[in-house]
């Protein structure tokens, strides 16, 4: 009896999930103007080509945070992507790109009084950022729309 009620209830859900899966896979054809039913209404052509145009808008004028993080514990994230925590700022995740200035005073790279840097840091790479954000550090952060633009570590004493 337990046996024959275990095997409807797995047979309604595979149904269900079947169902679901092959609705889920229609949508995305009804907006390329294929719709299921076969027939497209002005209506909803007018609708998908305003949602289209909304959101080709929002993107081109979005913007990430932008902004100077001084003290703050640069931590790694994911590769090219950390989570700077300065004090009385929430956390603030960014990018590295190609064209960020990464300056080192002994934390990331180089040494205080070393290099050819602003007040004697040194140039680092993105690798050794990497490293040096695993164990964490400290650092000021400039970021712009999301991305870092400059980042030197606090010169250690």
């Amino acid at each position: 009896m337990m046996n024959r009620h275990l095997r409807k209830a797995a047979v309604v859900t595979a149904a269900i999930t079947a169902g679901l899966l092959m609705t889920a896979c229609q949508n995305g054809s009804a907006a390329g103007g294929d719709s299921s039913s076969g027939k497209e209404t002005k209506e909803s052509t007018a609708v998908t080509d305003k949602a289209a145009a909304s959101s080709d808008s929002k993107s081109s004028t979005s913007k990430g945070v932008s902004g100077t993080f001084s003290n703050g514990t640069v931590t790694y994230l994911a590769p090219g992507k950390y989570i700077v925590s300065a004090p009385g700022k929430d956390d603030q995740q960014f990018f590295v790109a190609d064209d960020t200035v990464i300056w080192g005073y002994g934390q990331v790279c180089g040494g205080p009084g070393v290099g050819e840097g602003q007040e004697g840091g040194t140039r680092c790479t993105e690798a050794e950022l990497e490293t040096a954000a695993k164990k964490g550090f400290t650092a000021e952060v400039k970021i712009t729309n999301g991305i870092a633009t400059t980042l030197h570590d606090t010169p250690q004493q």
